[in-house]
């Protein structure tokens, strides 16, 4: 663990250098270390500008495996009344690097602000060696009557599908082999495979970790929902202008995108369902539960990384 003082510039250039050091040690990409020296400029000298000094706090992480490191800046300063507009997106006064808090925030995987007026200000960051730690879904597959079901983790995010037709296992191996494609890509080159007797049924969503937005389409007789319930109800969102097939080439094919939000539901099926039952897999996410309407294979994910609510990103002292 490194900890230094920030009481002048110097001090500040010393905590972005041993920001990039801890990061490279940890196994961070020469990229990642950067965005680690970067963020932890932006917010040191905040410290040092705005509240006459504080502390950095440096130290490796370890979980499951993967590595990064954590960086603590805090400070005794007069706080931030409006913690909202201190991470909204603007040129920075401090003298920095021109990126500020927002910057700071984007260039990190978890970043969190707590700050008080008259309290001082805590701003804890981290940064994992090949992206988040966590994945922005919980998922559960189902195979029934033939359907695929897949989830395939991606730099940064997670892609979701199924898959139904003749040639079902090949289109979803196709899938997880080249995740990283646009889905608009990936169901084309599906449809690209052997003539089918029965034309696919494709449904993918790709899920970003960085941003929380959801891009998605679905082709054929293929249910796809985004269910989000509140105290009131539940709404109910579909892309539009769902594909349709024509022989084995589908017709009209567009990915459109989707600011979700934690504990949102997406539900892929193969196969129309049910309202009732919509909600109710919806309700019970990422666990499936036995539906009467035909045991379709499913693709049932709870959203943990929403673009509306991202991560925790400030909160006040109490």
């Amino acid at each position: 663990m490194t900890r230094l003082a920030i009481r002048s510039e110097a001090d500040v250039a010393a905590a972005m250098r041993a920001g990039r050091a801890a990061a490279e040690a940890a196994g961070l990409s020469v990229v990642e270390a950067q965005h680690v020296a970067t963020a932890v400029s932006e917010v040191a000298t905040n410290a040092w500008r705005y509240a006459e000094g504080g502390e950095v706090v440096i130290e490796p992480l370890e979980r499951d495996g993967r590595h990064g490191v954590r960086v603590l800046v805090s400070d005794r300063g007069p706080g931030i009344a409006d913690v909202g507009a201190a991470l909204s997106d603007g040129v920075s006064q401090s003298g920095s690097l021109g990126l500020g808090l927002p910057g700071a925030r984007r260039l990190m995987d978890e970043f969190e602000l707590r700050s008080a007026v008259g309290s001082g200000t805590v701003i804890e960051m981290e940064k994992w060696a090949g992206g988040r730690a966590r994945d922005p879904a919980r998922w559960t597959l189902r195979r029934e009557g033939g359907a695929v079901p897949f989830a395939q983790r991606i730099r940064n995010g997670v892609l979701l599908g199924i898959v139904a037709g003749d040639h079902a296992e090949q289109a979803a191996a196709l899938c997880t082999a080249q995740a990283w494609r646009a889905p608009p890509e990936l169901v084309a080159r599906c449809h690209g495979l052997h003539p089918p007797r029965r034309p696919l049924i494709v449904a993918l969503a790709s899920l970003s970790a960085l941003d929380g937005v959801l891009t998605w389409l679905a082709a054929g007789p293929v249910d796809a929902a985004v269910i989000r319930l509140g105290p009131e109800g539940h709404t109910v969102f579909r892309p539009p202008g769902q594909a349709q097939l024509e022989g084995d080439t589908p017709v009209g094919l567009r990915a459109q995108t989707l600011s979700v939000r934690r504990d949102d539901a997406l539900v892929l099926a193969a196969g129309q369902l049910a309202g009732d039952d919509l909600v109710a897999v919806a309700r019970a996410a990422p666990r499936v539960p036995d539906l009467h309407c035909g045991r379709p294979g499913l693709c049932v994910a709870r959203i943990d990384r929403g673009a509306l609510e991202p991560r925790a990103t400030a909160s006040t002292l109490r």
